[in-house]
């Protein structure tokens, strides 16, 4: 709670009661351009004097100094945040202002008022409250806000994250993370700067079990499966425990590339198809899921399309492919895998089955075969589709 002291210097004789005021004005006003900074346990505390010169009928004249002292305070920040991941993304900052506390001395009301700078990531985020006061003057004939310092020239210089071994707190044992990030900002034409240090955590198990302090990359390769279609992942990972020693172990996911034979539904083409022109292909994602691949190793299903180009129309033959990522909740690390090469499609045939003919119309059937790279396998798809070709009169 932020508090001040207000000096009413007034030539009304009855110091105990207010006096009526049947009109006023303000015609003079001021703040110290001195703003005093003390540092303790709880941040920074900033003080500074607020004036205003105010003349005025009560049962007198009167001409008075009205002073205030106001105060701003804040502070770095420390916090825990649990999360999910490691990959926290990036950020967005969102700026708000709340009221914290008020009081009245004489004609004299202060609140406390906070600026809050939040980070928000996808999910933790945390706020630097920067707090200042605002004084205003009311003697019920003249009401007026009196001179105050801001926060002004904010400026967010990022933040950093920094592994750390696991540890315990209380009755868990935590894998973290430590997020560092800072602000600069003026007042009173000072500038002061705020570091954030937030603990990120993912738990464990209980703190009286064997955890993993820290986890290392040694090694990780992507082959072709020599079981089956697809690519074989793979990953070394060394472990520090807690009980002491180190582990080294291996761990393996069988990553499929899968494309089915098609079928689209009936298109019509104005035109006959000799008009037909092949224009190029592409690779275009579909969507992602999460299946179970062994211990500490999740597989992402990718549902992508190799879409074909033709003047006249596109035909789309389905393409999965798998990626897999380690996490042992202390490492989160993507495994090697092999992607789709949208560059590298090749139309090997082009079957197009006469069908009849009806009047204008002649009727085919399509089989479309692709070959398309994928890391150093190639795979076959196929698209089949009946075609109307509508002759021009």
């Amino acid at each position: 709670m932020l508090t001040g002291m207000t000096t009413l210097v007034s030539c009304s004789e009855d110091d105990e009661l207010l006096p009526e005021v049947v009109e006023s004005e303000v015609y003079d006003e001021g703040v110290a351009e001195d703003v005093t900074a003390e540092v303790g346990t709880e941040g920074t505390r900033l003080s500074y004097e607020s004036w205003i010169m105010v003349k005025g009928i009560t049962r007198a004249n009167f001409d008075n100094r009205v002073s205030v002292t106001l105060n701003g305070q804040f502070g770095d920040v420390s916090a825990v945040c649990p999360v999910n991941y490691w990959d926290i993304g990036s950020y967005e900052t969102i700026i708000s202002r709340e009221t914290a506390d008020q009081y009245t001395d004489g004609f004299v009301t202060v609140t406390d008022s906070v600026l809050v700078y939040t980070v928000s990531f996808n999910e933790f985020s945390f706020s630097y409250r920067l707090n200042y006061d605002v004084a205003v003057y009311d003697d019920g004939a003249t009401r007026q806000v009196m001179p105050y310092h801001y926060y002004s020239n904010l400026v967010d210089k990022g933040g950093t994250l920094e592994t750390a071994d696991s540890y315990v707190d209380g009755d868990y044992a935590y894998a973290r993370r430590i997020y560092r990030h800072s602000i600069s900002v003026e007042f009173g034409g000072q500038t002061y700067d705020l570091q954030a240090e937030v603990t990120l955590r993912r738990l464990l198990g209980p703190a009286n079990e064997p955890y993993i302090l820290n986890s290392t990359v040694l090694a990780k390769s992507v082959e072709p499966n020599p079981d089956g279609e697809g690519f074989l992942s793979s990953i070394t990972v060394r472990s520090k425990m807690s009980a002491g020693g180190e582990e080294e172990n291996t761990y393996t996911a069988v990553l499929p590339a899968i494309s089915d034979r098609y079928t689209g539904e009936e298109i019509t083409v104005d035109g006959t198809l000799a008009d037909l022109e092949l224009l190029g292909s592409e690779v275009v994602e579909q969507g992602r899921s999460f299946e179970d691949g062994g211990e500490y190793v999740t597989l992402e299903r990718i549902e992508e399309n190799c879409v074909v180009h033709y003047n006249r129309f596109d035909l789309t033959i389905p393409l999965v492919r798998y990626e897999a990522m380690f996490d042992n909740i202390v490492l989160q690390e993507d495994m090697a895998g092999a992607a789709y090469d949208g560059s590298s499609v090749r139309v090997t045939g082009a079957d197009w089955a006469f069908i009849e003919s009806n009047g204008n119309k002649d009727h085919y059937f399509l089989t479309l075969t692709i070959e398309i790279k994928i890391g150093d396998l190639s795979v076959e798809g196929v698209y089949n589709g009946w075609f109307v070709f509508v002759k021009q009169s």
